[in-house]
């Protein structure tokens, strides 16, 4: 016991943190260093948060013994693919290989001062360390303040959140259609922020257009560790009249940390002209296999309009039989499956509602874990990976909408309402 204090209290006085989140080096001895790119970040702003392992002599080989805590921060580690292999820095006077062992992209749900702690680190050094003969010590990073600062008032109307530099654009594929054939209008954000912390503009279309649900597609460039890329939406149409039809310009509001001041971008105006349908003037006539004196006499088909309907009546039959007992079974089985309740309405109790059914599923604390270790814990359990994603992206959405300057409108609630019932019983499902 007494040789552990010591080896701690050594521990403890060679890797001292001064007030940046820095090891003092003393010695030789292996330490850790924090580092962050901004310690005052707008919320919702994005950072990095870096752990680089300082070192003298043959790489250690390394294990995480815990994550940090992320607690009031939306955190995605950064792929270590992209982690360097070590590099000479020299550090008050003393050479050291420099090593990123671990990299988060993170912003801040709301403003105020978050503590980054708890990383800690396991290495075996070959030869051994001046901490330990053995060459197997613990290293603790040093906690890392975040001042998050709140974003100006007021708050234009239409923000939702985006933080970063953007553009933005709406498009169609084509803008000369004829009626009743379809066009593909597509919106698009792209640029360097929080691409995936904000709910896009939905534009709005004339009552001469009846559309299919939107697909959305995000697509991060994964050799930047800042979130770099495009988010884009496409909604097909069909027009139910002709003429000319225009679609009014769409606004994107977001917030230049880099200027200080929000932004406005609109897309203009969409113009399509829809023509009338092309009238082919073919003339539908019978296959020639067919006796003519089938067409005279309807009287030729009853035998076989009576087979027909005997057939038929005997396919319905069968299928009414074969619901019923599905409907039994099911009912049966729903009375031997305790089921959750759901009536969830404001965006917490959706929140609270997710992870008690997650919980159901047997992953321990959900609201503790990030949010790709969520995912994993989800898969682990048999989770299909497409709920999984869609799970995630509420649950993403819900901390948006809950910490937004903007507050949630009536139509962003009922739709957080909808798609949380639908994935809360997806869950339940077997």
């Amino acid at each position: 016991m007494l040789s552990v204090l010591m080896m701690t209290a050594v521990a403890l006085f060679c890797l001292a943190a001064n007030a940046n989140g820095d090891r003092v080096p003393t010695g030789k001895a292996p330490f850790i260093r924090t580092t962050v790119t901004n310690t005052t970040p707008y919320a919702g702003e994005e950072v990095i948060l870096s752990y680089t392992l300082c070192f003298t002599g043959d790489a250690p080989q390394v294990s995480d013994l815990s994550a940090p805590a992320l607690d009031g921060l939306r955190a995605e580690e950064i792929d270590p693919g992209r982690y360097v292999k070590s590099i000479p820095v020299t550090i008050e006077g003393t050479l050291y290989r420099s090593a990123l062992v671990r990299q988060y992209r993170v912003s801040t749900l709301q403003p105020g001062t978050i503590n980054i702690r708890g990383y800690r680190l396991r290495c075996l050094f070959p030869d051994g360390s001046p901490l330990d003969k053995s060459g197997d010590i613990v290293l603790a990073a040093p906690d890392m303040l975040i001042r998050a600062r709140p974003l100006p008032k007021p708050v234009p109307a239409g923000f939702t959140g985006a933080v970063g530099s953007f553009s933005f654009g709406l498009t169609a594929d084509r803008t000369t259609i004829r009626a009743g054939d379809p066009v593909t209008i597509t919106l698009t954000i792209a640029g360097t922020g929080n691409l995936t912390a904000f709910t896009a503009p939905k534009p709005v279309f004339p009552p001469a257009f009846h559309q299919r649900p939107p697909v959305s597609t995000l697509s991060l460039d994964s050799s930047k560790s800042r979130s770099s890329g495009s988010f884009s939406t496409r909604i097909t149409l069909y027009p139910d009249q002709t003429g000319n039809v225009t679609i009014p310009e769409t606004r994107f509001v977001y917030f230049d940390p880099l200027k200080n001041r929000y932004r406005t971008v609109a897309s203009g105006q969409v113009a399509i002209s829809v023509v009338p349908a092309e009238n082919t003037g073919k003339k539908v006539r019978l296959p020639d296999s067919v006796p003519a004196e089938s067409v005279k006499n309807p009287l030729f088909t009853l035998p076989a309009a009576a087979i027909a309907i005997v057939a038929l009546l005997a396919f319905l039959l069968l299928r009414l039989a074969r619901k019923k007992l599905q409907g039994k079974g099911a009912r049966q089985a729903d009375r031997s499956r305790e089921e959750l309740s759901y009536d969830s309405k404001t965006p917490q109790e959706i929140k609270t509602a997710l992870y008690r059914v997650i919980g159901q599923k047997g992953v321990l604390r959900p609201e503790s874990l990030t949010r790709p270790k969520l995912g994993a814990a989800l898969l682990e359990k048999g989770v299909a990976e497409e709920i999984c994603r869609e799970l995630l992206k509420l649950l993403e959405s819900i901390d948006h909408l809950m910490f937004s300057p903007a507050g949630a409108s009536a139509v962003e609630e009922e739709r957080l309402r909808n798609e949380g019932k639908r994935l809360f019983f997806r869950l339940q499902q077997p």
